[in-house]
């Protein structure tokens, strides 16, 4: 009778003792894979945060280049009017006034006129 009482309350001992057990492993595994999502929560948030400072520096620096570019712009409008100033040489300003047609009548005209008669006349 003794023994059957020992066994029985060893039997109810290791009924409640295992599940409290496997209780504490599954908390502890459970604890652990939540501390791991922080984990992985907390490297997102950072990424997050630098790429958000990064795209705030591009923007300033874009912003800054077009202020610069603001500024520059004056400065060539201002060497494009000092371009068209005249020498007061009557010939001078004639030539400086006929040095881009000319350019462009060779390059578009003569040129491909030459090209193509080197090449029928078998220069080439």
């Amino acid at each position: 009778m003794i023994q059957s009482f020992l066994v029985g309350e060893v039997f109810r001992f290791a009924l409640r003792f295992i599940p409290s057990v496997f209780e504490k492993i599954a908390d502890g595994v459970l604890e652990y894979l939540m501390q791991k999502q922080s984990i992985e929560y907390d490297k997102m948030k950072l990424e997050l945060a630098r790429i958000n400072s990064s795209t705030q520096l591009d923007l300033a620096d874009i912003k800054l280049e077009i202020e610069e570019l603001k500024a520059d712009q004056l400065i060539r409008l201002a060497r494009i009017k000092a371009q068209k100033v005249k020498s007061g040489i009557q010939w001078i300003d004639g030539f400086n006034a006929f040095v881009r047609p000319l350019t462009s009548l060779f390059w578009i005209i003569v040129y491909p006129l030459l090209v193509w008669w080197s090449v029928k006349g078998g220069h080439l």
